[in-house]
């Protein structure tokens, strides 16, 4: 039972109205948890704590990609820019001084000395440069630190001066004692064209934790790992974790998905719970299923929770989104 009728008067009315609302709505803080300011369970303790520096902090919310302001067009004929066709019957977004911005190549063509694939859809910098395309052969890529890339024919991003920011690799290459794995993707960092991310060749240790081969690997610039994504649980500052893990520059963890039950914040939480941590190791950011169960028809329901704290262990935010199925799942065949 929940502690207030509220919100389910709100999702009886939604699902009555048949609008949109009734798959996710937000509910009132105080309706759905009331819960004490203060926590009252101790949390676990962790095996390290980080050396920055805890300034109270909002969790930032999604950001929307960048509005250029290009303008949509589309007519039944090829239209060309320069040495660029653009197809028929397919997107043209044009930048508010008329200059192309994206379009889908009616065919194969060579712009700034790249072989670009037909079907294609393209973004172009100002001036005609490609920024994200395909490739329709393989090219050897310079980044902006001036390493040559082996880029296969596949997608690629590249910097308004031409340097690859982005591509998957033709062959296997060395940045150091780092092997990144060719067949698999590759970023490079836009300022300085390092090393940003790859997947990794040969098996490494992160402060006693193996990390495997075939693993995803992002760097700070300093050099320090940044995440790993590992979809098998592995341990680090005593924590069991998964996924999509990330470190501060000081290798303490940053983000994780727990593979364990654990108290953090004042609050009980269970496997699948993602934390983000101050840079000293504090708990900053929970979010984590509160509540589940099943409508009188079967339809699933979840309340995930999210809680953002103060350096001093005090809310500053909690917020609970429900979402309900439109329909119960449906039975194995």
């Amino acid at each position: 039972m929940r502690a207030s009728p509220l919100p389910w008067i709100a999702i009886a009315t939604a699902c009555t109205a048949g609008t949109p609302e009734a798959e996710r709505l937000e509910l009132p803080e105080s309706a759905a948890h009331p819960r004490a300011a203060a926590p009252a369970i101790p949390d676990d303790p962790i095996a390290r704590r980080g050396v920055g520096t805890c300034v109270d902090a909002q969790f930032p919310a999604p950001q929307r990609p960048r509005d250029e302001g290009s303008t949509m067009t589309k007519t039944a004929q090829l239209r060309r820019f320069g040495a660029i066709p653009c197809a028929g019957d397919r997107e043209v977004w044009l930048r508010p001084d008329g200059e192309l911005d994206v379009c889908t190549l009616a065919a194969p063509t060579t712009v700034f000395g790249l072989a670009l694939a037909g079907d294609n859809y393209t973004h172009f910098h100002p001036g005609g440069r490609p920024e994200q395309t395909t490739l329709a052969k393989p090219h050897t890529l310079t980044t902006k630190a001036g390493v040559e890339l082996p880029c296969a024919a596949e997608f690629v991003a590249l910097d308004d001066a031409g340097h690859v920011e982005h591509c998957t690799l033709a062959r296997d290459h060395a940045f150091g004692d780092i092997v990144c794995r060719r067949g698999e993707s590759i970023a490079l960092r836009p300022t300085t064209g390092t090393l940003w991310a790859c997947v990794i060749d040969r098996p490494f240790a992160l402060d006693g934790t193996p990390i495997a081969a075939g693993t995803r690997v992002s760097w700070h610039e300093r050099g320090t790992v940044e995440s790993v994504y590992s979809p098998q649980p592995l341990v680090i500052d005593g924590i069991a974790v998964r996924y999509e893990i990330a470190l501060h520059p000081d290798g303490t963890l940053a983000h994780y998905t727990l593979d364990e039950h654990r108290t953090i914040g004042g609050i009980a939480l269970d496997p699948f719970a993602q934390v983000w941590t101050y840079p000293d190791g504090r708990p900053w950011h929970l979010e984590y299923v509160a509540e589940r169960g099943f409508m009188i028809h079967g339809e699933p329901w979840t309340d995930t929770r999210s809680v953002t704290f103060a350096c001093d262990g005090s809310i500053l935010r909690d917020r609970t989104e429900h979402f309900q199925a439109t329909s119960p799942p449906r039975p194995p065949r």
